[in-house]
């Protein structure tokens, strides 16, 4: 199966910016410069910016019309507005979805929860996951989430990661037929694997459209780049794979880079956010 995995385009309506930057320019020329020879497109959240109707309608018909034929699978991610992308680009809140492609299962889990900067899947999700995999045992598996199941490279990002993901890793441990993991988020590409058991379990964080996270500095800091990118993947029934990172223009223009104590601030006042919103709620 031929992926083309996006994420974090961040778009506004009417062409609108996001800090400084035309998010829809730059998804337009990400998309110029993609191979279309793909069996589905997955979107791993924060499609857009505003949560505007228009935004959502805006890249759908971006990424729909690149796509053509090829269908488009979306996540939810923490910037979204759930109900207007809901009703929009069709897809459930609060439940998973799952898609047949190319010989493979493709479920795409809700991984944001209003209030949460970070990400929850829940005891709902977990249930309605194990439920399928157990039903339909068998057929090679991509999962696919805004909030990747693994350990941020940023101080920020560490408090607003996937706070449940050490239940997510133990009920993928009792699935064989879970391939890979698709994830956003992060604002960089990362391809790391998660143990389970015996086996090993590969997860793909795609980088972003709007800018991307330099990572060649300490933890410490969080400097942000002009830079999109978006990974072009295979993977075969058996698990094997091949990716290939896509970039546009990369461009390494600073658009933030705050001193150490003001990303120490920030990460100390998201963390405590998302700890007091896990505290709230029972759910995680």
């Amino acid at each position: 199966m031929r992926i083309l995995h996006l994420s974090d385009t961040h778009l506004l309506a009417n062409r609108g910016r996001h800090h400084g930057r035309d998010t829809t320019a730059a998804l337009e020329e990400m998309l110029a410069g993609c191979e279309r020879d793909v069996d589905v497109v997955i979107h791993t959240g924060d499609v857009s910016e505003d949560g505007s109707a228009q935004a959502y309608r805006k890249v759908h018909d971006l990424v729909q019309g690149w796509a053509g034929e090829v269908p488009v699978l979306w996540a939810v991610g923490n910037h979204d507005d759930g109900p207007t992308m809901a009703a929009e680009l069709h897809v459930p809140l609060g439940a998973i979805a799952v898609h047949r492609v190319a010989g493979f299962r493709i479920i795409m889990i809700d991984s944001h929860r209003p209030g949460l900067v970070g990400g929850v899947v829940g005891a709902e999700q977990l249930g309605q996951l194990r439920q399928e995999l157990s039903d339909r045992p068998g057929e090679p598996t991509v999962l696919a989430l805004h909030h990747p199941p693994v350990d941020p490279l940023t101080r920020l990002q560490r408090g607003i990661r996937l706070h449940d993901h050490e239940a997510l890793w133990e009920l993928i441990g009792d699935f064989e037929d879970v391939r890979m993991v698709l994830a956003g988020h992060l604002h960089y590409h990362l391809h790391t694997d998660g143990v389970v058991g015996n086996r090993r379990v590969p997860v793909q964080v795609a980088p972003a459209i709007t800018y991307l996270v330099d990572t060649r500095l300490p933890a410490e800091r969080e400097r942000w780049l002009v830079a999109s990118g978006v990974v072009h993947t295979e993977i075969r029934p058996d698990g094997g794979w091949t990716s290939q990172v896509y970039a546009a223009a990369p461009d390494t223009r600073v658009k933030q880079d705050p001193d150490l104590e003001q990303v120490a601030d920030v990460a100390e006042q998201l963390a405590a956010a998302d700890q007091r919103w896990l505290a709230e709620h029972t759910e995680a």
